[in-house]
């Protein structure tokens, strides 16, 4: 227990930590080492002799059948060394094992189905009063004080169940997916024999020898039977349980503890965010900026908060506020009247359809203020929109050539998966007009509805590949456009949040048609300014990227530090007569296993955003709207930065004035 106390802090620090914890209390628990041995205590011995004793009573008097002789217990079987004092046991030498129970058939009695059995410990099962007569046959027979355990499959696993008590008439029955181990002989305490059933220990030696097939697998009533049980003197039993519950109430304080302060840690990054996304003008964007910098390190600790960071940086991207503007860049204007001359030289060519111009983008159709030089377009005015190839075709009397082809599946957000391709047949005058070139845009058409307008990048990974009409391609009208520009802006929240709205939606379900598309609004910046922002877009989310590869580096060796401390506390299984006493270990403590791994937040705590001192004040169009619910991260807010500030700072004043215990989850700084 000393070595436990000492490096708490280190257990709770892994992700996994309360689980663990839980594991070892139960398993220590089950092995002696939770409480002292009062040599006072009557010997297990003892209790095996009464065991033996009120076995043949009840047999004499057929209250019970005479239990089968079990095998004997071999050297080999035996995990652990005992404490003086304990003996070893089978289960089935213990109590009775699915005992029968005899009543009146209009006695009122307790139904208990799997569902009212809990997974966790400290939590009592419910039931539904029923007559004797409805639940006698085809069920499995139940009374107070008796000891079940889910047998099948995932339930075992899930370690249901339970001691049952407060049963109408102190009788009843349940699901027929259970053992039932019923205390005929007093020699167990009820919740001892339960926290030795829900140890995941316990479980994982079983799992491999359940039978039966996947999803229907289950413990055998031999195995379970004959299962190997440590038992103490009653009275240490009863210690032992005291403990465990003390402890897992201390676990339960401290997982509730760390819930609430990941919470308002999450509220805090959430409006930290959101005031960076919201700013519109340079004075609020540095502020924003400059929490965020001040606090990163509190403020980045899970891969959720990387994921949210990268969501982030993409959509200060595509608003323009990624790079300060240039003023000798030729204006986006430019570039848009360059692609029109471009596209009629084209359509005079017969290379691509005439084009009907679409109307200018409305204000209303703006989710956000766009920097001096950029313009609003819609996706057909500067990309060639097509759709794809018609699956089950008749080609009768036609040439037909066999290709590669892309598939909804084979498009995700911002690449492409090619492992698995499939061909289809199409007309050799077809070609031309389905093939893939270089630099298109692949766009999907329906999904999931968070899935719909997901977006890649053709790089010609494959040669003469064409696509299903389930993928729209988008073709650049001029060689000289930037397609990162556009990939990034489709997949941004505003073209999710476009497509989401103006998607046909069924159950669970959504896709768009070509005319939603060519229609999609897209904020155009000067041609050098899109390439300013994609490289420093680029950059930025490779120190995303590099975060988060060190956070999981973080939580492995914090996971490295559990399982030592564990290795420790419980050596591997071994025959008592080989196993070698247990010595208490110098683990490593958390901050020296995470030496070289701290987070690179300095990498972004030192970009000074050019965008701060080069945000133009005057921006056309609308005046930003209130950030849609569905643009900031999906964490609760505090109310605005204010109060953001003071949630971080009451946190950390917790942490610094808090026990031992309370800030077991708190990263050293």
């Amino acid at each position: 227990m000393q070595l436990l106390e000492e490096h708490f802090d280190a257990a709770f620090n892994a992700p996994d930590g309360i689980r663990k914890l839980r594991e070892l209390i139960l398993t220590l628990g089950m092995q002696g080492k939770l409480v002292e041995q009062d040599p006072s205590d009557p010997p297990a011995s003892e209790l095996l002799k009464e065991i033996e004793t009120k076995k043949r009573k009840l047999v004499e008097s057929k209250k019970i059948k005479l239990p089968r002789k079990l095998p004997p217990i071999d050297i080999s079987e035996v995990p652990f060394d005992l404490p003086p004092g304990w003996e070893w046991i089978r289960l089935g030498e213990l109590g009775v094992i699915n005992p029968r129970n005899n009543a009146e058939d209009d006695l009122d009695v307790g139904f208990v189905s799997m569902s009212m059995i809990s997974s966790d410990i400290g939590v009592d099962h419910s039931f539904e009063t029923r007559k004797w007569k409805d639940i006698k046959t085809g069920f499995t027979h139940i009374a107070n004080g008796d000891i079940a355990l889910a047998k099948i499959t995932p339930c075992f696993e899930n370690a249901k169940s339970c001691v049952f008590k407060n049963l109408p008439n102190g009788i009843g029955a349940g699901t027929t997916e259970l053992h039932v181990f019923r205390n005929s002989f007093g020699a167990v305490e009820p919740l001892y024999l339960l926290n030795f059933l829900k140890n995941p220990k316990y479980i994982a030696d079983a799992i491999p020898f359940m039978t039966g097939t996947a999803g229907q697998r289950r413990v055998p009533t031999e195995y379970f039977t004959q299962t190997l049980f440590p038992l103490p003197p009653l009275p240490e039993q009863r210690r032992i349980v005291t403990k465990i519950d003390q402890l897992m109430a201390r676990c339960n304080e401290i997982e509730a503890l760390r819930i609430s302060r990941e919470h308002k840690r999450q509220s805090v990054h959430g409006s930290a965010l959101n005031a960076l996304l919201s700013a519109t003008e340079p004075e609020t964007f540095a502020q924003a900026w400059g929490f965020l910098r001040a606090h990163f390190g509190d403020l980045h600790q899970t891969p959720k908060d990387i994921e949210e960071l990268r969501q982030a940086v993409i959509q200060l991207a595509v608003m323009g506020k990624l790079v300060p503007q240039d003023p000798s860049d030729p204006p986006a204007r430019i570039l848009i009247d360059d692609i029109n001359n471009e596209r009629q030289r084209l359509i005079s060519l017969g290379k691509i359809k005439s084009y009907k111009p679409l109307p200018n983008v409305s204000v209303e159709e703006m989710p956000f203020q766009i920097p001096q030089g950029w313009e609003w377009v819609r996706l057909n005015t500067i990309t060639a929109i097509s759709g794809g190839i018609t699956k089950g075709r008749n080609l009768t009397n036609r040439k037909i050539v066999e290709l590669p082809y892309l598939r909804v599946a084979n498009v995700q957000r911002g690449y492409l998966v090619l492992s698995e391709m499939k061909n289809i047949e199409l007309p050799v005058d077809e070609i031309e007009k389905y093939i893939l070139r270089k630099g298109d845009l692949l766009i999907t058409e329906g999904g999931d509805w968070d899935k719909v307008g997901r977006t890649a990048i053709w790089q010609g990974e494959i040669d003469t590949c064409v696509h299903q009409n389930h993928v729209f391609k988008a073709r650049k009208i001029l060689a000289t456009q930037n397609e990162l520009w556009l990939e990034k802006f489709l997949n941004s929240q505003f073209c999710r949040i476009y497509f989401a709205g103006a998607s046909k939606q069924t159950t669970n379900l959504a896709s768009i048609n070509m005319t939603q598309l060519q229609n999609c609004p897209i904020a155009l910046p000067p041609l050098l300014e899109q390439h300013r922002i994609i490289s420093r877009l680029n950059h930025l989310i490779s120190l995303c990227n590099k975060l988060d590869k060190v956070l999981k580096a973080q939580t492995s060796k914090q996971s490295e530090i559990l399982n030592a401390l564990m290795s420790t506390l419980i050596p591997s299984s071994v025959p008592s007569l080989q196993r070698a006493p247990i010595r208490s270990a110098k683990l490593p403590k958390a901050h020296d296993s995470l030496e070289g791994s701290a987070l690179p937040q300095s990498e972004f705590e030192s970009l000074h955003l050019e965008s701060l001192s080069a945000l133009p004040i005057k921006r056309r169009g609308r005046p930003a709207k209130k950030t849609s619910a569905s643009l900031r991260p999906a964490i609760p807010s505090a109310a605005n930065e204010a109060e953001a500030i003071r949630m971080l700072e009451n946190m950390k004043l917790e942490r610094a004035l808090g026990t031992r215990q309370n800030s077991l989850f708190d990263l050293e700084d």
